[in-house]
């Protein structure tokens, strides 16, 4: 495909998603306006505005607040200058025509097939970084982002394409943070309520430690994707945007949009999802079950084709021997 019709089809989706942001029942509202997982963000850009607290004693819905780092309120701050009903669809529109063209980059088109998985419409639904943050492993100019959700910063870390620039810039975005709020670390740390964020390690659900074998293949990218995802703390069914990147064939993405699904609507059966705020260990069974260890498999296509053509071979050989 062309380089404009990919510049023009990623355009269209951005478009696209920013329509459905606006349109759908996103899951959180703040002053109206259907904010999702950015309510926490520009309320604590509203008290930093304000002089007052940016993480302490903040509530919402009578529940304690999540709260990110500084470093996203300063990554979404001139979004705070538009009118607050349109910053939800105008960042997921950004943020979604940016990853149609990550997905369009490499020219493997069916890639574009990721916009129907959980993990993007789920995003979606809540406003999440993740399509934006998945963006960076091919289009390293957003590397220097990892600095606004740490967990998933960590995985553009052991695979993204970095340079010496790139370093120097993700650099001073976090010095001009403590420039600008010397003791946001502290705060945040002491007064973030971090421990609502609840996540969880796939490596240690089920078969999860399996995926300590994408540690023997790290020279291999997809690996380190793997590996990363594999130990840090996240929640589903949207933190796990950057597993589709695995894939090389349409059958092996195929795969994991079928795992993915699957272990929704099992969960969903099951009535998973209505408890634990939807991180149920029987949902995240499934998801490890189905999707994170098929992209092993995926990582390991080669040696497993090996063993299979040396088995394949010694059985016949024995098979004849038997006849003669």
């Amino acid at each position: 495909m062309p380089l404009k019709n990919r510049v023009v089809l990623s355009i269209l989706i951005g478009i696209l998603a920013g329509i459905g942001t606006y349109f759908l029942p996103v899951s959180t509202i703040y002053n109206g306006a259907h904010l999702g997982d950015l309510c926490p963000i520009f309320y604590g850009i509203k008290h930093f505005i304000d002089g007052t607290s940016v993480y302490e004693g903040h509530f919402f819905n009578n529940a304690p607040m999540t709260a990110y780092p500084f470093t996203t309120m300063m990554s979404l701050y001139p979004f705070s200058f538009l009118p607050i009903g349109f910053v939800g669809p105008v960042f997921f529109s950004v943020s979604s025509a940016l990853f149609a063209y990550a997905l369009l980059f490499d020219g493997k088109h069916w890639r574009i097939l990721v916009l129907l998985s959980p993990a993007y419409i789920f995003s979606l639904h809540s406003i999440q970084f993740v399509p934006l943050l998945s963006s960076a492993l091919v289009l390293p100019f957003l590397l220097p982002l990892a600095a606004i959700k740490p967990q998933l910063g960590i995985v553009l870390f052991a695979s993204g394409k970095w340079n010496l620039k790139l370093f120097i810039l993700f650099g001073l975005f976090i010095v001009l943070s403590f420039i600008i709020y010397p003791n946001w670390l502290t705060d945040w740390l002491f007064y973030g309520n971090l421990s609502r964020y609840k996540g969880t390690m796939p490596i240690l659900q089920g078969f999860g430690f399996l995926l300590l074998l994408s540690l023997l293949k790290l020279k291999d990218r997809r690996s380190r994707i793997l590996a990363a995802m594999a130990v840090i703390p996240q929640r589903l069914w949207y933190d796990q945007l950057m597993l589709f990147f695995i894939p090389q064939t349409i059958s092996q993405l195929a795969v994991l949009l079928f795992g993915s699904w699957l272990s929704f609507f099992l969960s969903m059966h099951y009535g998973w999802l209505l408890e634990n705020e939807l991180q149920d260990k029987g949902s995240w069974m499934m998801f490890v079950n189905f999707v994170y260890l098929p992209a092993l498999a995926m990582i390991y296509h080669d040696k497993i084709s090996e063993l299979h053509s040396f088995i394949k071979s010694r059985m016949a050989f024995y098979g004849n021997k038997l006849k003669q």
